[in-house]
């Protein structure tokens, strides 16, 4: 799967992204027998692209108003069966998801709790857990990457520890033994690092 990273980008340039988008998937060559998943999202953001990475599938774009016909054209060429999205309806609308084949959502309250909600439902390797700011995105993209090769969790964080970051560490602390805090004291402070370790202390 060639992969595409499509965050934050300006809304003068989206079309051509979908036109781009759509012809790097159809050359791509995808077994038609395989099960093919399909990452849909208005939201240009970290757990979006990590969610795909996870799982080896591209990413989709949709607006609020429906889905772009550059994004329809491109789900019916990949016959899609079943589609991920990645957000609550107040990013995805109920009448944007009610078009999607196979639609399941992981949407929380906000990114704090649906990074948290990814990792957990998706049963990743909790050996070792990233920490990076939600607050803003060049972190988050390392670490990201990082996380895709082992199937760790990525677990964002704000100016403290989000309740939905501290429920995660809490109930997976047998499971948890490595935490890598990505980004300096600056972005991740000793205090949030220090109460996330003594979270998950055995």
């Amino acid at each position: 799967m060639i992969p595409i990273l499509l965050s934050f980008l300006s809304r003068q340039f989206r079309a051509q992204v979908y036109r781009q988008v759509s012809q790097l998937l159809k050359r791509k060559k995808l077994a038609r027998d395989a099960q093919l998943s399909q990452a849909v999202s208005l939201a240009f953001d970290s757990r979006d692209n990590l969610y795909a990475a996870y799982n080896g599938i591209p990413i989709l774009f949709t607006q609020r108003s429906g889905l772009p016909d550059i994004t329809v054209r491109t789900m019916n060429d990949l016959k899609v069966e079943k589609t991920v999205v990645v957000g609550r309806d107040s990013v995805v609308p109920v009448s944007v998801y009610q078009q999607l084949p196979g639609a399941v959502r992981y949407g929380g309250s906000d990114r704090y709790e649906t990074a948290a909600m990814i990792a957990q439902e998706l049963k990743l390797n909790l050996n070792t857990v990233y920490v990076a700011t939600g607050k803003g995105f060049a972190d988050a993209l390392v670490a990201g990457n990082l996380a895709s090769h082992t199937l760790s969790p990525l677990i964002l964080v704000d100016h403290g520890v989000p309740d939905a970051a501290a429920g995660f560490f809490s109930a997976n602390r047998d499971s948890i033994h490595n935490l890598v805090m990505v980004g300096g004291e600056g972005i991740i402070n000793q205090a949030q690092e220090g109460q996330i370790r003594k979270t998950v202390e055995k």
